[in-house]
């Protein structure tokens, strides 16, 4: 039967162009992105709702490739990772150094150049002049500005800058004598505040630093893709010349990203390795590769023409690799097989021993009976004959951490304490000194050793990983190791091709 009912021949017509007009609204808010921007400072972002600066323009650039519309959301550097991790966002700028979850990286889209800097007139020439001085640095600079201890560890003054044009008033006040941060943030800071003969009197860069990758993280790995793909485009048709020259023209164009930068040749050998040795001297410092494991991997991936980036992880999650796709590699103490990934040979020990402080009446396992005793978190299945003591003990509790451990024997708390050796041994040192640490460490037995190995998702990987490491250890290099972080530890401990 046919309507031929005016009214509902209209009726139909505006229902079917308000469901037009439904769907391509649909369709056109599928093609926007809201994407959280971290750096809030000229040049990198002059006004992030004009996209104006060189994040939100190169950015905005990029995604007007892609097909996409974007919108910023400006919000601190601490909370990129959280806001990509909710899922309150598409994508969000920041360093990204550590795993974020629900985030995909893309390639770095700048860099940060770190360096030491002072005014014209300034006495420091070197990063030795910075003995006794005031400075302040950048949040992070701990963690991002390789050999930051040593450089600031004979200064009389250091605090935290809360941007880089409050380091350049303090400097301009006389307030303080050094800046350590970005060279182009400092220096167009000074220049948005006064002018440029007063930014070029205050700048006067002593050294650059490592630099410092700026990233984008994304939700979908599919537009993360997209964006490093249409970024390398860009990349060759020369828009980084282009935004750097509109925003930061003053600056040394040596200084400009270019594709080579930009897209290192051994970019794709990089591995992210999950680390989960979260103790001294096994581990200092992460993003600095200090520590025992981190040098001693970096080392050897290294010499196989591989560029390294470590995430710490909690022992319970060595899992990791069966759920993150980035995740090239993982430590741990595994003995079970890992269909997942390959797993080296061991490239150190941990050397569980029963402890005791020198003036205890305990002198064997079997004196154990009715004492307090602390173990690790795992102990009952890595160290043998651990069963039986557990049963004699009058208690047994797990503890953190090695250092906890010595102040609780040194305030007399416990009697006994079944751990690593050298990590024990060491956090005493550091905390009350060798004479005090030797009076609280007497090893009654050394238990079984237990080996801390790699798994490599790649096997081919993990081939040449073994053989690099018995090349390393041909060349005495565990002695070198172990003889910089542990010196005091018995060098009959140090790991050799024999063991």
């Amino acid at each position: 039967m046919v309507i031929s009912n005016p009214k509902v021949r209209l009726f139909k017509v505006v229902l079917l162009v308000l469901l037009m007009v439904f769907k391509l609204e649909l369709l056109a808010d599928a093609k926007k992105l809201l994407i959280a921007i971290t750096s809030q400072y000229a040049p990198y972002t002059v006004d992030h709702i004009a996209k104006s600066g060189i994040d939100p323009e190169l950015l905005d650039a990029v995604f007007a490739r892609m097909g996409y519309e974007v919108e910023f959301l400006p919000i601190p550097s601490v909370r990129s990772d959280s806001y990509v991790s909710r899922q309150d966002v598409d994508g969000g700028t920041g360093w990204f150094n550590d795993f974020v979850p629900g985030c995909h990286k893309a390639r770095p889209y700048r860099y940060w150049y770190n360096a030491l800097i002072v005014p014209q007139d300034s006495i420091i020439k070197t990063t030795k002049g910075l003995a006794g001085k005031r400075i302040l640095v950048f949040e992070g600079a701990d963690k991002f500005v390789d050999g930051y201890r040593a450089l600031t560890s004979e200064t009389s003054f250091i605090t935290i800058a809360d941007s880089s044009l409050q380091a350049g008033r303090m400097t301009r006040a006389g307030r303080v004598e050094a800046f350590i941060g970005d060279y182009i943030g400092y220096y167009y800071s000074l220049v948005d505040k006064y002018d440029h003969e007063e930014a070029r009197r205050l700048t006067n860069v002593i050294k650059y630093f490592n630099v410092n990758p700026q990233k984008i993280c994304f939700k979908d790995i599919n537009i993360r893709d997209k964006f490093d793909s249409t970024l390398d485009e860009m990349i060759e048709e020369g828009i980084f010349e282009t935004i750097y020259t509109k925003y930061a023209p003053d600056i040394d164009k040596s200084l400009f990203p270019t594709r080579d930068r930009m897209l290192p040749a051994d970019e794709n050998k990089k591995i992210l390795i999950a680390i989960s040795s979260q103790t001294a001297p096994y581990t200092i410092d992460l993003y600095n590769n200090v520590g025992i494991d981190p040098e001693i991997i970096s080392t050897v991936l290294g010499k196989m023409g591989h560029k390294v980036e470590f995430m710490p992880i909690p022992n319970s999650r060595q899992d990791i690799i069966q759920d993150v796709d980035s995740i090239g590699a993982v430590t741990g103490w595994t003995t079970k097989d890992r269909p997942e990934c390959h797993e080296t040979k061991a490239f150190r020990y941990w050397y569980n021993a029963l402890i005791v402080s020198q003036d205890s009446s305990i002198t064997s396992v079997e004196e154990l009976k009715n004492k307090r005793v602390l173990t690790f978190d795992g102990a009952h299945d890595y160290v043998n004959g651990f069963a039986k003591i557990a049963i004699d003990a009058d208690s047994i509790d797990t503890v953190n951490d090695s250092f906890q451990a010595g102040r609780l024997i040194r305030a007399g708390r416990v009697d006994a304490y079944i751990g690593d050796y050298p990590s024990y041994f060491f956090h005493l040192v550091e905390k009350y000194g060798s004479a005090e640490a030797r009076r609280l460490t007497k090893v009654i037995k050394f238990f079984n050793v237990n080996k801390q190995r790699i798994c490599f998702r790649e096997q081919g990987i993990r081939d040449k990983f073994d053989q690099t490491l018995d090349q390393l250890i041909e060349e005495n290099f565990f002695h070198e190791i172990y003889t910089k972080y542990s010196p005091n530890i018995l060098p009959s401990l140090y790991p050799t091709k024999r063991r």
